[in-house]
């Protein structure tokens, strides 16, 4: 899409109004001798919001969380998630209309994502992002296409959801509405109003559970990138993410479990 890549057969076109900008996942794109604000003044000093008024590059950076000593600090001397702050602020003000986001979640500290979530919510232009982080894309995103194990890429009507649902599907078999001959759900056994209660409960349970658990991942994100030059801290926090990354796919699958409960009633 942004021409850094040939297609490897047919051809790519392009409108002629389209402009598109590529986050992607390595920030070597940026001066780390030049100050956050020279960075971004040598982008474009002054840009047009999707509000319509325009904003000088000092109101962006505030917008950003670069304030104060923040605008003339050297941007080798920012943090990993600040370095990934300001690579998208620069993005942003060359005013595309299509983004490609590149698991644009790494190295974010929660602030700073909750940050990038509500600017998204109201940019008006197009999205294309991929990402393992299942909160982000159901926040952002519309539609979800998902890559699904078999070299096949499949259009997902009910979201990340679905995609969990089949792959549980393809670790234990189809699930009982699916399976021949099975008894539909008119003539499953309904259970009781307390059993009814506890399984809400679980779910809201498993839900603080998950959010905890991808708070803790994104903090562990941001440690990571403060220590990219300590090898054996990073063998270690990298062990810490791949457990909470298999906690995080066993609370998703007891949610299913427990959700499937709650909808057969």
């Amino acid at each position: 899409f942004d021409g850094s890549r040939k297609p490897d057969s047919g051809r790519v076109k392009q409108g002629k109004t389209l402009r598109l900008a590529h986050l992607r996942q390595e920030v070597d794109d940026l001066d780390s001798t030049m100050t956050v604000l020279e960075s971004v003044n040598d982008v474009k000093a002054r840009t047009k919001l999707a509000t319509g008024r325009d904003a000088s590059a000092t109101d962006l950076l505030e917008g950003f969380g670069f304030t104060g000593q923040k605008l003339v600090t050297r941007i080798g001397d920012l943090s990993g998630g600040e370095r990934r702050r300001l690579q998208l602020l620069r993005l942003l003000m060359d005013e595309p209309n299509v983004l490609l986001l590149d698991e644009p979640t790494n190295d974010l500290d929660i602030d700073t994502l909750r940050l990038l979530e509500d600017y998204l919510d109201s940019w008006p232009g197009t999205l294309i992002v991929v990402s393992h982080d299942r909160w982000f894309l159901e926040r952002v995103c519309d539609v979800v296409w998902a890559l699904m194990g078999d070299g096949t890429v499949a259009l997902l009507p009910g979201g990340i959801s679905q995609y969990l649902e089949h792959r549980r599907d393809r670790k234990t078999g189809p699930s009982k509405s699916s399976r021949v001959g099975s008894t539909s759900r008119a003539d499953e056994p309904k259970i009781s109003a307390a059993e009814l209660r506890q399984a809400r409960k679980d779910m809201d349970r498993l839900d603080r559970q998950m959010g905890k658990v991808h708070d803790e991942l994104a903090a562990l994100h941001e440690e990571m990138a403060t220590k990219a030059d300590d090898y054996q801290a990073l063998v270690h926090l990298q062990t810490k993410a791949n457990e909470l990354d298999a906690r995080m796919t066993s609370l998703e699958e007891q949610w299913l479990e427990t959700a499937d409960i709650v909808e057969d009633q």
